[in-house]
């Protein structure tokens, strides 16, 4: 006489509690012990892997920003923004300059410590310097004065003379070019010579007509050519270091 089969009706045969805290296993098996040591070493397995991991990523160094890149990227990202808004408008707003010139400042600081912040602080002043003269002078408005102060303060003292160089030489270019596309080349030398003439005789005093406020003159945006500057001064110098 053949009998049925038993019927468990879900009463655990063994009892598994892991020595680790909130785990507890209830298995209806009669190799439970050897499932649930099983079970307890994979998870204790697999959490030490994850702590591993974790530590891993912690305690891995971030990777160095390089400097020589860094500082005239920046300068020529600023540079860029004043050249559109200085195209547009006609003016380089203080919402963008003043920002800047505290980016460049902590930028140095972060990176160089208080020295750095020296370099940044004396780089802007040397770009403001020779700018001002232009500006006291008429030949340049005074958020071009700013926005060379702004990029200096970014760029260091090491970029500093490269940027105003490679500035006046992409502002002349750009000025002759303007003229000759305007058919005013003739106009635009004579205003030069008349300038010169001028400022050797009066100083810094601004010319009655030619200047940068007389709408009639042709003028250059000359944001575009610090962003330039800017742009001669990232790839000439901070790429090829």
């Amino acid at each position: 006489m053949e009998r049925d089969p038993p019927v468990f009706r879900n009463k655990p045969l063994c009892t598994f509690k892991a020595k680790e805290p909130g785990l507890e296993y209830s298995l209806t098996s009669p190799i439970g012990d050897f499932v649930g040591e099983t079970v307890r070493q994979t998870i204790l397995t697999q959490r030490s892997e994850v702590f591993n991991l974790l530590s891993v990523a912690r305690c891995q160094p971030m990777m160095p920003i390089d400097k020589e890149f860094a500082y005239p990227a920046a300068a020529s990202i600023c540079a860029l923004i004043g050249s559109v808004f200085d195209i547009k408008s006609r003016r380089v707003p203080n919402f963008l300059t003043g920002p800047a010139i505290l980016a460049g400042l902590l930028l140095h600081l972060s990176l160089n410590g208080w020295l750095g912040l020296g370099d940044s602080a004396l780089a802007g002043a040397v770009g403001f310097a020779v700018f001002l003269i232009f500006y006291l002078a008429g030949g340049m408005g005074a958020g071009d004065v700013k926005l060379i102060t702004a990029v200096g303060c970014l760029a260091g003292t090491h970029y500093i003379a490269f940027l105003l160089a490679y500035t006046a030489i992409a502002g002349g270019v750009m000025g002759l070019v303007l003229a000759v596309a305007r058919g005013r080349l003739k106009e635009t030398l004579l205003s030069v010579f008349t300038m010169m003439a001028h400022h050797r005789r009066e100083g810094l005093t601004p010319h009655p007509e030619i200047n940068v406020l007389n709408e009639r003159k042709l003028r250059l945006p000359y944001a575009l050519a610090i962003g330039a500057g800017c742009a001669l001064t990232f790839c000439l110098q901070g790429v090829q270091r």
